[in-house]
């Protein structure tokens, strides 16, 4: 589960189990300290709103009490978060005070945004081309190198970092498997994370069941490294160890900026996602 809305800095992770060590972002072990101090073992309330491609829950996680503490405004407020990308405060419960908390943490630059300069913010009120022109002009947009793993449309697809090292650690760690390595999963239900073997490469990939077929042994297998899906007969389907399932997923869903591009079902939709 996962505050909606919000994204923290990530925290250093040491090397552990096979897994590479992670560098943290500025401020990530001081905003995972300040959950641990106020929420672990602590009786909270959610309220699940959705849930990410990867299967996490979102929503909100509140500490009650006489002065109730909302995790994700509160991190937002003390500067230990920022939005995430494409946040839209009307299909977030409490949006519009999370925006003011950002605010409220950027004009003190507090934590995360101690190098803040409001030019950096696009100017509220332009029309979406001024937006985009004033974004490159200024050089504020961050560019991030990846990889487009799966196209949906022609306006949303899936990337992957291409520094992120725990990708190749995935793929050193996936690359001998093969059908004679463990006996064929069994028992998985919707939303367990697993190991699928892709029919066009038959590499193996980790993922998690989107839906387990009543009438015959295949699951349909979400891939949250690459953002695709296939339904895979159950000898192609294996259960996942510790040190593989604890890797975040590596597939990010991405969308073009200031433009509307037909869907699937629209005319030219077809034409646009190839």
């Amino acid at each position: 589960m996962a505050p909606s809305g919000v994204r923290a800095p990530q925290r250093p992770m040491p090397a552990m189990g096979g897994r590479p060590a992670a560098a943290g972002e500025p401020y990530g072990l001081e905003a995972y300290l300040w959950t641990r101090e106020h929420f672990n073992q602590r009786e909270v309330e959610i309220e699940i709103e959705t849930a990410d491609k990867g299967g996490t829950f979102l929503g909100s996680i509140v500490l009650p009490g006489a002065k109730p503490l909302s995790l994700g405004h509160t991190l937002a407020r003390l500067g230990l978060a920022k939005t995430q990308q494409f946040f839209d405060a009307s299909r977030v419960k409490g949006g519009q005070e999370l925006l003011a908390a950002i605010q409220a943490a950027k004009e003190a630059r507090l934590k995360v945004w101690e190098n803040w300069n409001p030019e950096d913010d696009v100017v509220e009120g332009e029309d979406d081309d001024e937006a985009a022109a004033s974004a490159a002009a200024s050089g504020s947009g961050e560019v991030l190198p990846v990889t487009v793993t799966e196209v949906v449309d022609g306006n949303d697809f899936f990337v992957q970092s291409t520094t992120e090292p725990r990708v190749q650690w995935l793929e050193e760690q996936l690359r001998g498997l093969g059908l004679s390595d463990g006996p064929a999963a069994t028992g998985l239900v919707l939303g367990s994370l697993c190991l699928g073997q892709f029919s066009l490469d038959n590499n193996w990939y980790r993922g998690f069941v989107e839906r387990v077929s009543p009438v015959e042994p295949k699951y349909e297998v979400y891939f949250i490294d690459f953002g695709n899906r296939e339904k895979l007969p159950s000898e192609r389907v294996r259960t996942i160890d510790a040190a593989l399932s604890a890797v975040p997923p590596q597939a990010r869903p991405a969308g073009l900026a200031y433009l509307k591009v037909p869907t699937l079902a629209e005319d030219f939709g077809s034409e646009a996602a190839g």
